[in-house]
């Protein structure tokens, strides 16, 4: 790890997404996560392009926002390459997690082993965009195995990048309609989680 390993102490949230971003996913990613930042969760993600990336960045905007990036590779390797400054950033000041030593580079399997982790880390899961064949339909297949929660941004019918999206919620997955709906369930969500353990 680098920086901040008392973090997976936090209340955490992971978010996932197409890294094919629409500007509604972009605003859907943004206010999420600002929200969340502001209620104290430190939110989860896997440095890809898209909606990584954008949870990342406004998490890093956020005045005491914390997030934490799950990397594919070891240390070493900065996967996508455009997010070298970005990487450095999270390092310097939020949590970078592998589970590969330095000098492993990236392979094509890395990518669902990262997402496994990403699923599996936070209580619950929120995908903001995703098509049908999207990897973030793999991470909340994921989540749906550790028992987690999965909150799902929905999208219009005619939008491929949205198809993922809307066929969890058709499968089961809980819908964000509201941002003050979804923190009351978050946090009720904690709550009974805290009762538990």
């Amino acid at each position: 790890f680098q920086g901040h390993i008392e973090w997976l102490q936090e209340p955490l949230i992971s978010i996932v997404g197409t890294r094919a971003i629409s500007s509604q996913g972009q605003r859907d990613a943004s206010s999420l996560t600002q929200a969340l930042c502001q209620a104290g969760y430190a939110c989860v993600s896997g440095m890809a392009l898209g909606v990584d990336a954008m949870v990342h960045r406004t998490a890093l905007s956020c005045p005491g926002g914390k997030t934490i990036a799950v990397l594919p590779a070891g240390f070493g390797t900065c996967y996508p390459r455009s997010h070298t400054s970005l990487m450095a950033e999270l390092g310097q000041s939020q949590l970078l997690l592998s589970e590969y030593l330095p000098h492993i580079g990236i392979k094509k399997h890395h990518f669902i082993m990262r997402n496994r982790l990403v699923a599996g880390i936070a209580p619950a899961l929120v995908v903001v965009e995703a098509a049908l064949r999207s990897g973030s339909l793999i991470t909340a297949n994921f989540a749906l195995q550790y028992n987690r929660e999965i909150y799902v941004c929905p999208g219009h019918l005619s939008d491929t990048n949205s198809a993922g999206c809307n066929q969890l919620i058709e499968a089961g997955a809980n819908a964000i309609y509201s941002l003050p709906d979804f923190m009351s369930d978050l946090e009720t969500l904690y709550r009974l989680q805290a009762i538990k353990n």
